[in-house]
């Protein structure tokens, strides 16, 4: 796992940094089930695009 936080790029660190923190602010059920769904789906376009990249090393 740690060498797929590496190779993240910026960009995706921080969009996964700033959705975190709207997950954890959220007050209402709703919000939670939102974020976090939106914090799953943008981890693993990023779990992907590092593992293609790895790939094609």
């Amino acid at each position: 796992m740690s060498t797929l936080i590496q190779n993240l790029t910026r960009d995706e660190k921080e969009k996964i940094t700033k959705i975190k923190t709207k997950l954890v602010r959220a007050k209402y059920p709703r919000q939670v089930r939102y974020y976090g769904k939106m914090l799953h789906n943008t981890i693993a376009k990023a779990e992907k695009h590092v593992l293609s990249s790895i790939n094609e090393k």
